[in-house]
């Protein structure tokens, strides 16, 4: 019995410490607000002692500094995420914005709802995720840029993965090579089907095509022009440069209309 008795205090020992040293912020909350809090969690909503946190509800606009109130979107979102995992019994995550004397946070927050003592209440979890956030919008913003850019230009622009499948193509590129360029085709497969022409009008060597090369030999190519005729029979020429990415293993490719 008392090896029963000393196994459990060394497991709440180890769980304590745990608890009190997490590099994340950790509490427990009932239905009057937080009862137990780690530093960290302190630390995140910019508090010096626990005291200052316990009893103080997470949804309540008391944990803001200087008359400062979280928005009324955090709120809402806050209780919306209280009532979700309370009805469905499961672990819910979130992020949420809040403010604290010093600075705006964003916080990634996991409630998961347990029992204390026949009462409902959860284990709430929470990381300070601003950086990160902030980071992804920027690399969102850039993408969506990259991605007006690259819809925008005035000639076809395609990408290639190594292997040969067409991974990408503006609206340009696909009128012009008849593509779907959803990652369904493969380049190997459409130099079958063109016919491929030199300058001056004789046949072109599979070898020698500018996108053999690029694929295969890691060529750089620039304004190659060949001719191609498409299934429908029309002959265009083109102009055409491509650059192997050897990090990434595709080839973007730049494609042009030439009259003639």
């Amino acid at each position: 019995m008392s090896s029963d008795i000393t196994a459990q205090k060394q497991q709440e020992l180890i769980l304590a410490n745990i608890f009190t040293n997490a590099s994340e912020g950790l509490g427990l909350i009932d239905e009057n607000g937080f009862i137990e809090v780690n530093p960290k969690l302190v630390s995140l909503f910019g508090f010096e002692h626990a005291s200052e946190l316990i009893g103080r509800r997470l949804d309540d606009a008391s944990l803001s500094f200087d008359n400062i109130e979280p928005s009324r979107d955090s709120v809402t979102m806050i209780r919306a995420n209280i009532t979700k995992a309370r009805y469905s019994g499961l672990p819910t995550r979130f992020n949420v914005d809040l403010t604290r004397s010093d600075a705006h946070w964003i916080a990634e927050v996991t409630l998961a709802p347990i029992e204390v003592e026949g009462r409902s209440a959860f284990v709430c979890m929470m990381r300070d995720v601003t950086e990160v956030t902030r980071y992804q919008e920027q690399l969102r913003r850039s993408q969506q840029q990259l991605k007006s850019l690259f819809t925008a230009l005035p000639v076809g622009i395609m990408m290639v993965s190594r292997a040969g499948v067409i991974l990408q193509g503006n609206r340009i590129a696909r009128d012009i090579l008849r593509i779907r360029a959803d990652g369904t085709e493969s380049l190997q497969e459409r130099l079958q089907i063109w016919r491929a022409y030199n300058p001056d009008g004789s046949s072109m060597a599979v070898e020698h095509h500018p996108i053999f090369r690029a694929l295969h030999k890691g060529e750089t190519i620039l304004n190659a022009e060949i001719g191609i005729r498409r299934p429908d029979e029309e002959i265009i020429w083109l102009s055409i440069s491509l650059s192997p990415l050897s990090q990434t293993g595709m080839s973007p490719s730049h494609w042009k209309i030439l009259p003639r």
